[in-house]
């Protein structure tokens, strides 16, 4: 996230109501969401185990980064592996002729929520001999064949020397999840309702909700403000 002010991640799929869409920015805010007809899709059929199965054979990866200033480059990718991490490094190598490793693993509980993630993204700098990569890769599957990964907060702290003998770590920073919307976000939609509806509602002493479709966040306009605007 080096001089990129925001990145903004989008997954279509054979549809355009099929997506996944991921937003962070660099000082660790980050937020992701699904379309409702690609949740719907996912809960409805259960045996689905790989992307092209749940969002069809011509997805493909776009991606904005905002710089700043005004400026922001995107780029799109086809998606030809069943696997997310996979398509993400084919993003980078094709759309911006970086060698990338990607992998992930997640902790899902009974009621299919994920409460534990970690990951890995690993991209290489410039004169840097490919092999690296392939050891990082290596490394990671060497170290699931052993044992699986027990996904603890001390797990995630010492990830980089569970897998390798002669690393040292920069720098850490904290992630947390974060949106941007607002009660103030949703006038306009109010007023899409029209002054009709929005009379009606005062009349019947009628609360008008709102929920944000990327963290589900929700927001009542009472009979009071709703009178205020008409």
């Amino acid at each position: 996230m080096d001089m990129i002010a925001q990145l903004s991640i989008k997954v279509k799929g054979i549809r355009p109501s099929l997506a996944i869409f991921a937003d962070a920015d660099w000082t660790g805010n980050v937020r992701g969401y699904v379309s409702e007809e690609l949740l719907d899709r996912a809960l409805g059929m259960p045996d689905i185990t790989t992307m092209e199965q749940l969002i069809g054979e011509r997805a493909c990866i776009q991606m904005v980064k905002d710089i700043g200033m005004d400026l922001a480059f995107t780029g799109i990718t086809d998606m030809p592996y069943s696997k997310l991490s996979d398509n993400f490094g084919h993003y980078f190598h094709q759309s911006e002729q970086i060698p990338s490793y990607f992998w992930s693993l997640l902790l899902i509980n009974e009621e299919n929520e994920v409460v534990r993630s970690i990951g890995i993204a690993a991209q290489l700098l410039p004169g840097a001999p490919p092999s690296i990569l392939r050891q990082i890769k290596e490394a990671v599957i060497e170290r699931e064949r052993q044992a699986p990964f027990c996904l603890n907060d001390d797990t995630i702290e010492v990830l980089p020397n569970l897998l390798f003998e002669d690393i040292e770590v920069m720098s850490t920073n904290t992630l947390q999840l974060f949106c941007e919307c607002s009660k103030p976000v949703f006038y306009p939609m109010l007023y899409s309702l029209g002054i009709t509806e929005l009379k009606v509602a005062c009349a019947n002493r009628q609360s008008i909700e709102f929920v944000c479709h990327a963290c589900g966040q929700a927001y009542s306009f009472s009979p009071e403000e709703i009178a205020g605007l008409v």
